[in-house]
């Protein structure tokens, strides 16, 4: 069969498409913002928003700001990490907050990008406050950005199975006033059949001004964990025997 009277037609529907896509992509100039904008949340408005972040300006607006996050947020919590990174790590690039990389790193994470995440943590660190050339000011607020991005790293670590590196940051981001951390020390050590230095973690939240909902839980878990060490000399086996048992449910 003579294939030379569909050349017309494949140039005509060429034709066609490159109209289309033109047309489709004028919105993303002049008030393409605005547009996006007025598209209804979901997936089509969060692709657009990608598509303007490709060429984003050098600052944005704290609305747009708020609305670029919160697609990327509504992405994520259906599972398009692609979507939503392609969103909050140029909006990261502009911004260089502390919210804006804890989220960006996260993303990376659950796409198995260790590496790319804690190089976005580690550039927050470097030569500010909690970096490991100065020490950050007492009484910042800055302190409490870099114990946080310090816990993010540590949990970043462990979840890369660089178990010495995470306890590293953790202990960073304790020293820096992190409770974050030092309940995740305390659970590590709970787990690991450590229930002295967990309980040691657990204290020391539970006597700060603010101490965490997970602080009691695990002070009581640490507790549980050695049976023996809270009934000393006592005839309470049926109770040290419930509580090892109750114990091994919640594990």
């Amino acid at each position: 069969m003579n294939s030379r009277p569909l050349l017309p037609l494949l140039l005509a529907s060429l034709s066609t498409w490159v109209s289309a896509s033109a047309e489709a992509h004028m919105p993303l100039q002049g008030d393409a913002w605005q547009t996006a904008q007025a598209m209804p949340p979901g997936q089509k408005r969060a692709l657009a928003f990608a598509v303007l972040m490709q060429d984003p300006a050098a600052s944005l607006p704290r609305d747009r700001v708020r609305m670029l996050w919160e697609a990327a947020v509504a992405e994520a919590r259906e599972l398009r990490i692609d979507t939503a990174l392609s969103i909050l790590e140029p909006l990261h690039l502009i911004e260089q907050a502390t919210w804006s990389a804890l989220d960006t790193s996260l993303l990376l994470r659950q796409l198995g990008r260790y590496q790319d995440a804690d190089a976005v943590l580690t550039s927050m660190l470097e030569d500010g406050p909690g970096s490991l050339t100065q020490p950050p000011p007492s009484g910042s607020g800055s302190m409490e950005d870099a114990a946080l991005l310090w816990c993010q790293r540590g949990i970043l670590a462990f979840g890369a199975s660089r178990h010495h590196e995470g306890r590293s940051h953790l202990g960073r981001a304790l020293a820096l006033g992190s409770a974050d951390a030092g309940m995740v020390l305390g659970f590590r050590d709970l787990h690991a059949g450590r229930p002295d230095r967990a309980r040691a973690a657990f204290r020391a939240d539970l006597g700060s001004l603010r101490p965490g909902p997970w602080s009691s839980r695990g002070w009581g878990l640490s507790l549980v964990s050695d049976p023996a060490n809270l009934f000393p000399g006592q005839e309470s086996d049926s109770i040290a025997s419930h509580l090892r048992d109750t114990y091994v449910q919640i594990q």
